[in-house]
């Protein structure tokens, strides 16, 4: 796996990173929406000071660093970042469902506190490793 970082380029704000999203999944590119997405993710974090903004950060690092943060949706962050992994440097193809599952996943962060608070709770890690 290449360990290029998440968040590259312009910094964009996790709003920009979403809506961006958005309109490449209608568009039909899910690959690049899972990948803003995942940025998405990482920008919010960032933004709400949950993680320290860190350039350079690898989506490995991410989902390791945020599921420390947001232990119960410590397995749904490596989910989505193994998609992005898979989609941005596996050269798999990015998927409807795929991009669903990173979309509830960014809602799930959006809505947990860190380690010192309520988390939510999610299952889209259970969902992905369900048969299909």
């Amino acid at each position: 796996r290449t360990t290029a970082p998440v968040l590259g380029g312009p910094l964009k704000s996790a709003a920009q990173h979403r809506r961006e999203a958005e309109r490449l999944a209608a568009a039909g590119a899910y690959a690049a929406a899972i990948v803003e997405a995942v940025r998405a993710i990482a920008a919010d974090l960032s933004e709400r000071e949950i993680l320290p903004a860190r350039p350079g950060r690898t989506a490995d690092e991410l989902a390791e660093e945020a599921g420390r943060e947001l232990p119960a949706l410590a397995g749904d962050l490596r989910a989505a970042t193994r998609l992005f992994d898979d989609v941005r440097y596996g050269d798999r193809e990015g998927t409807e469902a795929g991009y669903a599952v990173v979309s509830q996943v960014d809602a799930a962060v959006r809505a947990a506190t860190p380690a010192g608070g309520q988390a939510s709770t999610s299952t889209v890690a259970t969902a992905l490793a369900a048969p299909r």
